[in-house]
């Protein structure tokens, strides 16, 4: 099998069609919660089956709410985060690691975790973790088809998953 690499995921969120994105707005759907890729409207739902890494630091940012990218990314935590503090975010995905940062927007008790809600603070780290995103998503509906006795390839995975839910998608 060939990874999926995030090229070919662009190419593939593309061939779809920039009208399918236009929709986007428009669309009344509601998709199943295993693999809906939202919450609280610009935050793309991490998923819990793809172990990301993350710190919080005190470097200063220069976040400007007005400027900054709507998107940003929800995610669940054992600890509190304070709000409007910054966090280094690693996420692993087909062999290779990728860093962003984010500022924890909201947060919600969820029994014994937390809810974060993490606002990127560029336009391109957005864009990188909508892809990143995007690719764990296609991972997570692929096992969801193994375990239900479905094996299929990763571009067959991503073809499928990308018809169903790429519209869902928020865009920075």
């Amino acid at each position: 099998m060939i990874p999926l690499s995030l090229p070919d995921l662009a190419t593939a969120v593309a061939a779809t069609g920039a009208a399918a994105g236009r929709r986007r707005d428009r669309m009344a759907v509601v998709a199943d919660a295993l693999h809906s890729p939202l919450t609280h409207g610009q935050f793309i739902r991490h998923p819990n089956d793809h172990p990301l890494d993350f710190w919080p630091t005190e470097e200063p940012h220069d976040l400007d709410p007005d400027l900054a990218p709507r998107l940003g990314m929800a995610m669940a935590c054992g600890r509190h985060l304070p709000y409007g503090s910054v966090v280094n975010l690693r996420i692993g995905v087909c062999g290779e690691a990728y860093a962003f940062r984010g500022m924890v927007e909201w947060i919600e008790p969820q029994g014994w975790l937390f809810e974060v809600g993490l606002r990127f603070l560029t336009v391109s780290e957005a864009f990188q973790a909508r892809m990143v995103e995007q690719i764990c998503h296609i991972e997570t509906y692929r096992r969801h088809l193994l375990r239900a006795g479905r094996e299929v390839s990763r571009e067959h995975a991503a073809a499928e998953w990308i018809a169903r839910y790429a519209p869902l998608f928020p865009v920075p």
